[in-house]
């Protein structure tokens, strides 16, 4: 009797999550990176639904004005229009060879993060021509994914696998902290003096860390995920983290390509589309 009523709770909670995710809904860009693609997603009409093809590998998205996104390449970055879908703007140069991430700044400089053949990590910030005016070198650190600024305008970027970095053009350190069960910290932003949040890479979770690296909040685990990548902090709290899959053209299928968690880490909405895109890198949601 007892088992029995286990189970119809059981059935009970898991109807009432699944009718719950089913009413959420979101406009959203989402990076396929397997297949260097852009998709623009509503799920209010899917008619409206498009997809541009990069043309080139890629890893960081932003969008620079409502009508504009920004992606890095291989040796730059890209800039579409999103009304008419079209590529309005690009820069390649040798200089930039193994460009990982790209920042837009106010001023319409570009900064861009590098992984040097050297093995090493280099910070560049570039005029609207393309002349470098900036650089910083960080012989002892590699592999960087994103880069992102502190609200004091730090440089923030995972490194090493498993280290947070925060950094600036001097070089000074203001944090070089280790995060357990992780590799390849992909993505920073920091909260306060003592608290960061971050997605761990393989470790297929989004932390809240402190400035000694112990880990105050965990959502996602490694069994369900692949590896949690660029993620989406809405305005109401919840996160819509990307789960990347694989390099291959139908990775897709190997598993859930964004997952929403409200505050508590509850799953509320999911999607997963593999015959519309691949793995997925990053997604900023419109609505």
């Amino acid at each position: 009797m007892k088992s029995k009523l286990v189970y119809c709770i059981f059935l009970w909670a898991f109807s009432f999550s699944a009718g719950y995710a089913q009413k959420i809904k979101h406009r959203f860009i989402a990076k396929g990176e397997s297949r260097s693609q852009l998709h623009y997603i509503d799920q209010f009409d899917t008619s409206n639904n498009w997809t541009i093809d990069i043309g080139i590998t890629s890893r960081d998205i932003h969008l620079i004005d409502k009508n504009r996104i920004l992606v890095s390449c291989k040796n730059g970055f890209i800039e579409f229009d999103l009304k008419t879908r079209k590529k309005v703007f690009e820069i390649h140069r040798k200089e930039y060879v193994k460009t990982e991430t790209v920042l837009r700044l106010e001023n319409g400089n570009t900064i861009l993060g590098l992984n040097n053949k050297e093995n090493s990590i280099s910070i560049i910030e570039i005029t609207k021509e393309g002349t470098i005016i900036k650089r910083v070198d960080f012989p002892n650190l590699k592999t960087i994914r994103l880069l992102r600024l502190s609200p004091e305008g730090h440089f923030l970027f995972g490194a090493n696998q498993d280290r947070l970095i925060e950094t600036d053009w001097k070089g000074h350190m203001y944090a070089n902290i280790q995060i357990p069960n992780t590799k390849h910290v992909y993505w920073i932003r920091k909260m306060t003096d003592n608290l960061y949040r971050l997605t761990t890479g393989y470790g297929a979770s989004f932390v809240e860390v402190n400035a000694k690296g112990a880990i105050l909040k965990k959502f996602g685990d490694t069994s369900n995920y692949h590896f949690f990548s660029r993620p989406f902090e809405m305005t109401n709290g919840n996160i819509i983290v990307s789960n990347w899959t694989g390099h291959d053209w139908n990775a897709g299928k190997k598993g859930v390509q964004l997952i929403e968690f409200d505050t508590k880490g509850n799953i509320i909405w999911q999607w997963h589309q593999a015959d519309i895109a691949g793995s997925i890198h990053g997604v900023i949601v419109l609505e």
